[in-house]
């Protein structure tokens, strides 16, 4: 009699820890589906304010470049000043446009990484360090 109980006491205490495992790896899910749908929108808003960069050096660097080169052909007839802001608007935006094209080839990475809160319910709680991920033989 007193086996039986101890078996319905284990096969319960198994019902409740799978219970809480598969609770814990529901709300693992959750959050991964909240952390995607964050990573999708910046992704977007980061893809939508390249395209609008872009759009803005496409349509500036030839207006600027246009009025510097008309103000270098009549260079006699305006001010030295006026050629001088002239000659650093152009500079300056060439190297901005430099700039813009180079850093539009590097991918954009604006904040840390997000991850799951949740600890893994199905790693091994003895071969995890505290912020979950599984240690290497060397401990690291």
């Amino acid at each position: 009699m007193t086996q039986e109980v101890q078996q319905q006491a284990q096969s319960h205490s198994r019902d409740e820890r799978t219970a809480i495992r598969l609770a814990q790896a529901n709300q693992r899910l959750l959050q991964e589906q909240k952390i995607f749908e964050r990573r999708l929108e910046r992704d977007k808003q980061i893809g939508l304010l390249q395209r609008c960069a872009g759009w803005v050096v496409l349509v500036m660097l030839p207006v600027v470049a246009v009025v510097c080169v008309v103000i270098f052909f009549h260079y006699k007839t305006l001010p030295v000043s006026v050629v001088g802001a002239a000659s650093g608007a152009f500079f300056v935006d060439i190297c901005g446009t430099v700039l813009a094209g180079y850093k539009s080839l590097m991918p954009a990475k604006l904040s840390g990484e997000l991850n799951a809160t949740t600890k893994d319910p199905f790693e091994d709680p003895a071969t995890a360090d505290s912020s979950g991920k599984p240690q290497t033989e060397h401990g690291t």
